[in-house]
Protein backbone atom coordinates (compact mmCIF):
# COMPACT_ATOMS: atom_id res chain seq x y z
CA UNK A 1 0.00 0.00 0.00
CA UNK A 2 3.04 2.42 0.37
CA UNK A 3 3.92 2.09 -2.84
CA UNK A 4 0.69 2.59 -4.38
CA UNK A 5 0.54 5.77 -2.01
CA UNK A 6 3.73 7.40 -1.47
CA UNK A 7 3.96 9.84 0.87
CA UNK A 8 3.66 13.62 -1.02
CA UNK A 9 5.58 15.38 1.37
CA UNK A 10 7.70 13.56 4.74
CA UNK A 11 7.70 15.45 7.92
CA UNK A 12 11.21 16.06 9.22
CA UNK A 13 12.81 13.66 11.68
CA UNK A 14 12.90 15.25 15.15
CA UNK A 15 16.17 14.24 16.94
CA UNK A 16 16.11 14.85 20.76
CA UNK A 17 19.45 14.22 22.48
CA UNK A 18 19.95 12.08 25.51
CA UNK A 19 19.90 14.97 27.93
CA UNK A 20 17.16 17.34 26.34
CA UNK A 21 13.90 17.84 27.88
CA UNK A 22 11.29 16.47 24.73
CA UNK A 23 9.00 19.39 24.69
CA UNK A 24 5.26 19.27 23.44
CA UNK A 25 5.92 20.17 20.13
CA UNK A 26 8.89 17.32 19.35
CA UNK A 27 6.25 15.20 20.50
CA UNK A 28 3.21 16.65 18.15
CA UNK A 29 5.17 16.58 14.99
CA UNK A 30 6.69 13.19 15.71
CA UNK A 31 3.13 11.69 16.21
CA UNK A 32 2.11 13.49 12.84
CA UNK A 33 4.99 12.16 11.01
CA UNK A 34 3.87 8.74 12.25
CA UNK A 35 0.07 9.00 11.72
CA UNK A 36 1.19 10.52 7.76
CA UNK A 37 3.34 7.19 7.33
CA UNK A 38 0.41 4.88 9.14
CA UNK A 39 -2.03 6.54 6.85
CA UNK A 40 -0.22 5.13 3.63
CA UNK A 41 -0.34 1.36 4.70
CA UNK A 42 -4.02 1.73 5.31
CA UNK A 43 -5.86 -0.51 3.64
CA UNK A 44 -8.85 0.57 1.61
CA UNK A 45 -11.41 -1.39 3.83
CA UNK A 46 -9.78 0.70 6.62
CA UNK A 47 -7.28 -2.06 8.47
CA UNK A 48 -3.62 -2.74 8.48
CA UNK A 49 -2.53 -5.87 6.74
CA UNK A 50 -0.10 -8.03 8.63
CA UNK A 51 1.63 -11.25 8.45
CA UNK A 52 0.41 -12.87 11.14
CA UNK A 53 -1.98 -16.08 9.98
CA UNK A 54 -3.90 -15.94 12.50
CA UNK A 55 -7.28 -18.53 12.45
CA UNK A 56 -5.55 -19.67 9.24
CA UNK A 57 -2.85 -21.53 11.14
CA UNK A 58 -5.15 -23.75 12.23
CA UNK A 59 -7.26 -25.21 9.46
CA UNK A 60 -3.92 -26.77 7.52
CA UNK A 61 -3.54 -29.26 10.88
CA UNK A 62 -7.05 -30.21 10.71
CA UNK A 63 -7.48 -30.95 6.99
CA UNK A 64 -3.86 -33.09 7.64
CA UNK A 65 -5.05 -34.54 10.81
CA UNK A 66 -8.23 -35.73 9.27
CA UNK A 67 -6.35 -37.05 5.89
CA UNK A 68 -3.40 -39.02 7.66
CA UNK A 69 -6.41 -40.78 9.63
CA UNK A 70 -8.19 -41.45 6.92
CA UNK A 71 -11.22 -39.54 8.08
CA UNK A 72 -11.09 -36.81 6.00
CA UNK A 73 -14.91 -37.59 4.20
CA UNK A 74 -16.38 -38.71 7.28
CA UNK A 75 -15.52 -36.17 9.57
CA UNK A 76 -16.37 -33.10 6.96
CA UNK A 77 -19.23 -33.11 4.54
CA UNK A 78 -18.47 -31.73 0.69
CA UNK A 79 -19.84 -28.51 1.80
CA UNK A 80 -16.99 -28.29 4.94
CA UNK A 81 -14.50 -29.14 2.47
CA UNK A 82 -15.52 -26.43 -0.05
CA UNK A 83 -16.03 -23.78 2.01
CA UNK A 84 -12.51 -24.82 3.64
CA UNK A 85 -10.74 -24.36 0.11
CA UNK A 86 -12.76 -21.31 -0.22
CA UNK A 87 -11.30 -19.74 2.93
CA UNK A 88 -8.07 -20.79 2.56
CA UNK A 89 -7.74 -19.50 -1.33
CA UNK A 90 -9.25 -16.19 -0.39
CA UNK A 91 -7.14 -15.48 3.19
CA UNK A 92 -4.13 -17.38 2.35
CA UNK A 93 -1.41 -14.70 3.85
CA UNK A 94 -3.82 -11.89 4.22
CA UNK A 95 -6.15 -13.22 7.16
CA UNK A 96 -4.28 -11.69 9.84
CA UNK A 97 -5.18 -9.64 12.67
CA UNK A 98 -6.56 -7.24 11.32
CA UNK A 99 -9.47 -6.65 13.89
CA UNK A 100 -7.23 -6.70 16.62
CA UNK A 101 -4.72 -4.25 15.57
CA UNK A 102 -7.42 -1.87 14.19
CA UNK A 103 -8.83 -1.61 17.70
CA UNK A 104 -6.03 -0.88 18.83
CA UNK A 105 -4.99 1.86 16.40
CA UNK A 106 -7.99 3.81 16.78
CA UNK A 107 -7.79 3.92 20.25
CA UNK A 108 -3.84 5.09 19.80
CA UNK A 109 -4.85 7.72 17.19
CA UNK A 110 -7.76 9.42 19.38
CA UNK A 111 -4.91 9.67 21.92
CA UNK A 112 -2.79 11.91 20.23
CA UNK A 113 -5.68 14.38 19.86
CA UNK A 114 -4.84 14.84 16.30
CA UNK A 115 -7.93 13.47 15.41
CA UNK A 116 -9.85 16.71 13.39
CA UNK A 117 -5.97 15.34 10.85
CA UNK A 118 -6.29 11.85 10.38
CA UNK A 119 -9.75 11.32 10.45
CA UNK A 120 -10.16 9.50 7.12
CA UNK A 121 -8.27 7.12 8.48
CA UNK A 122 -10.88 6.95 11.46
CA UNK A 123 -13.90 6.92 9.45
CA UNK A 124 -12.68 3.95 7.18
CA UNK A 125 -11.86 1.81 10.66
CA UNK A 126 -15.01 2.56 11.87
CA UNK A 127 -16.48 0.70 9.05
CA UNK A 128 -14.51 -2.09 9.50
CA UNK A 129 -15.51 -2.35 12.84
CA UNK A 130 -19.03 -2.56 12.10
CA UNK A 131 -19.10 -4.93 9.71
CA UNK A 132 -16.18 -7.49 11.58
CA UNK A 133 -18.81 -7.62 14.41
CA UNK A 134 -20.53 -11.72 14.55
CA UNK A 135 -23.77 -10.69 13.73
CA UNK A 136 -25.67 -14.11 15.17
CA UNK A 137 -24.86 -17.42 16.53
CA UNK A 138 -23.21 -20.59 14.74
CA UNK A 139 -26.50 -22.40 15.09
CA UNK A 140 -30.01 -22.09 16.31
CA UNK A 141 -29.52 -24.98 18.60
CA UNK A 142 -26.32 -24.34 20.71
CA UNK A 143 -27.13 -26.85 23.59
CA UNK A 144 -27.17 -29.36 20.74
CA UNK A 145 -23.60 -28.42 19.19
CA UNK A 146 -21.91 -28.01 22.37
CA UNK A 147 -21.39 -24.10 21.45
CA UNK A 148 -21.65 -20.67 23.46
CA UNK A 149 -23.32 -17.65 22.13
CA UNK A 150 -20.99 -15.51 19.45
CA UNK A 151 -23.66 -12.95 18.51
CA UNK A 152 -22.25 -9.67 19.62
CA UNK A 153 -18.53 -10.29 19.49
CA UNK A 154 -15.24 -9.60 17.88
CA UNK A 155 -12.96 -12.32 16.18
CA UNK A 156 -8.94 -11.95 16.22
CA UNK A 157 -9.45 -11.14 12.47
CA UNK A 158 -12.76 -10.45 10.57
CA UNK A 159 -16.15 -11.74 10.25
CA UNK A 160 -15.48 -14.56 7.72
CA UNK A 161 -13.24 -15.83 10.44
CA UNK A 162 -16.21 -15.97 12.58
CA UNK A 163 -14.95 -17.33 15.96
CA UNK A 164 -15.54 -14.42 18.52
CA UNK A 165 -12.80 -13.81 21.32
CA UNK A 166 -12.98 -12.71 24.29
CA UNK A 167 -10.28 -10.12 24.12
CA UNK A 168 -10.92 -8.76 20.49
CA UNK A 169 -14.46 -8.12 21.92
CA UNK A 170 -13.26 -5.85 24.32
CA UNK A 171 -10.84 -3.81 22.06
CA UNK A 172 -13.30 -4.00 19.56
CA UNK A 173 -16.06 -2.93 21.86
CA UNK A 174 -13.73 0.22 23.15
CA UNK A 175 -12.68 1.50 19.98
CA UNK A 176 -16.10 0.97 18.39
CA UNK A 177 -17.15 3.15 21.93
CA UNK A 178 -14.84 5.67 21.53
CA UNK A 179 -15.65 6.12 17.87
CA UNK A 180 -19.65 6.55 18.48
CA UNK A 181 -18.44 9.69 20.95
CA UNK A 182 -16.92 11.33 17.73
CA UNK A 183 -18.47 13.72 15.41
CA UNK A 184 -20.02 12.60 12.47
CA UNK A 185 -18.42 14.23 10.04
CA UNK A 186 -14.91 12.85 11.48
CA UNK A 187 -15.90 8.97 11.55
CA UNK A 188 -19.14 8.44 9.91
CA UNK A 189 -22.35 6.91 11.14
CA UNK A 190 -21.68 5.69 15.01
CA UNK A 191 -22.41 1.42 15.72
CA UNK A 192 -25.83 0.57 16.61
CA UNK A 193 -26.75 0.94 20.23
CA UNK A 194 -27.66 -2.60 20.40
CA UNK A 195 -24.82 -3.96 18.70
CA UNK A 196 -22.73 -2.63 22.05
CA UNK A 197 -25.41 -4.32 24.21
CA UNK A 198 -24.66 -7.82 22.27
CA UNK A 199 -21.15 -7.25 23.08
CA UNK A 200 -21.27 -6.70 27.10
CA UNK A 201 -24.06 -9.60 26.78
CA UNK A 202 -21.52 -12.27 25.12
CA UNK A 203 -18.22 -10.52 27.17
CA UNK A 204 -20.94 -11.34 30.53
CA UNK A 205 -21.66 -14.95 29.18
CA UNK A 206 -18.03 -16.01 28.98
CA UNK A 207 -17.00 -14.40 32.27
CA UNK A 208 -17.01 -18.54 33.76
CA UNK A 209 -15.93 -20.05 30.58
CA UNK A 210 -12.80 -18.22 29.24
CA UNK A 211 -11.18 -19.62 25.71
CA UNK A 212 -8.75 -17.14 25.61
CA UNK A 213 -7.20 -18.81 28.78
CA UNK A 214 -5.81 -21.70 26.60
CA UNK A 215 -3.43 -19.05 25.80
CA UNK A 216 -2.23 -17.86 29.37
CA UNK A 217 1.40 -18.12 29.58
CA UNK A 218 2.34 -19.34 26.69
CA UNK A 219 5.22 -17.53 26.14
CA UNK A 220 6.92 -17.31 29.58
CA UNK A 221 10.06 -19.16 29.48
CA UNK A 222 10.13 -21.45 32.25
CA UNK A 223 13.36 -22.66 31.95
Amino acid sequence: FERERPLETQLPQVKVGSEEDITVEAATSTLRRALKFYSTIQAEDGFWPGDYAGPLFLIPGLVIGLSVMGNLDQVLSEEHQREIRRYLYNHQGYNGSQLWDASFAVQAICATKLVSEYGSMLKKTNEFIKISQVEEDSSSNLSSRYRDISKGGWPFSTRDHGWPVTDSTAEGFKAALVLSKMPFDIVGEAIAPQKLYDAVNLTLSLQVVNPAETFGDIIIDYS
